[in-house]
């Protein structure tokens, strides 16, 4: 059986992971949108957000299958809500999941003829906060953690789980900035 422990490990590798990829798919959208490939852009900023969201949950032991970055966030409000004030981003992300990608998503031409600037440059702001946003949140979970982690050693894992649990729940009480 899993100790807590290494449980929280595998959670912590797994975000690693996730936001790792969500910060490189910024960057490319960055990229592309110095090339004028707008749609790419675009695209590829839904993505960045999608996993930065995704990794959050990860650490939440939570595994979801979902490309909607407003879904998502609507989950990670069960475990924080200030998740609520970015639940606009989310819903301006999936905007731009099919028309993006596909002919098909628009009612002529391509893609490439219909994204903007202005759109690569909204989006890639959108997706930027949501990772800041994860990023910041981890690294207040990941202090907590290691705070716990150099418990008594009479204090068994449940405890510790315990502990966490009413550390967060006094820290969302309280309005505690993350």
């Amino acid at each position: 059986m899993l100790k807590l422990a290494e449980v929280q490990n595998n959670n912590l590798i797994e975000y690693g992971r996730w936001i790792k990829q969500a910060k490189h798919d910024l960057d490319a959208a960055k990229w592309s949108s110095k090339g004028k490939f707008y749609d790419t852009t675009c695209f590829q900023a839904q993505q960045a957000a999608e996993k930065a969201l995704k990794a959050y949950l990860l650490l939440q032991r939570k595994r979801i299958i979902v490309h909607s970055v407003y879904h998502l966030l609507r989950e990670c409000i069960h475990f924080n809500k200030k998740f609520a004030n970015l639940t606009p981003l989310g819903q301006k992300l999936d905007k731009y999941y099919i028309p993006t990608r596909y002919p098909d998503g628009l009612p002529t031409g391509t893609p490439q003829d219909y994204f903007t600037l202005e759109d690569a440059e909204e989006t890639i702001q959108a997706a930027k906060k949501i990772i800041l946003f994860v990023e910041t949140l981890q690294k207040s979970d990941e202090q907590i953690w290691d705070h716990i982690m150099n418990r008594p050693k009479n204090l068994t894992d449940k405890e510790a789980m315990e502990m966490k649990k009413h550390v967060k729940q006094l820290r969302s009480e309280k309005g505690f900035r993350m």
